[in-house]
């Protein structure tokens, strides 16, 4: 495979790793808003808790989401011997 081709491979692979985390951290972050913001604050509504903890926990996971989706492309190279 040529390698403008590899290289947008790779980048394909990386922005789908990390905006995976990126969401998958939104619906962790919204459901324990849900949860734990209905029994510390009862007077927020449903709503405000759900993207309240939705935001925060996109937020956390990004900080870690592009490192993490590197080193899986990584080990994704590596098991299909794909280097660039």
């Amino acid at each position: 495979m040529p390698w403008p081709l590899l290289l947008l491979h790779w980048v394909g692979w990386w922005v789908i790793f990390t905006f995976s985390f990126v969401l998958a951290g939104g619906l962790i972050g919204g459901v324990l808003y849900l949860g734990v913001g209905g029994a510390l604050h009862p007077e927020w509504e449903l709503g405000y808790r759900l993207s309240k903890g939705f935001l925060n926990g996109a937020e956390y996971f990004g900080v870690w989401a592009g490192g993490l989706g590197i080193v899986l492309c990584w080990i994704k190279a590596h098991r299909e011997g794909r280097f660039l």
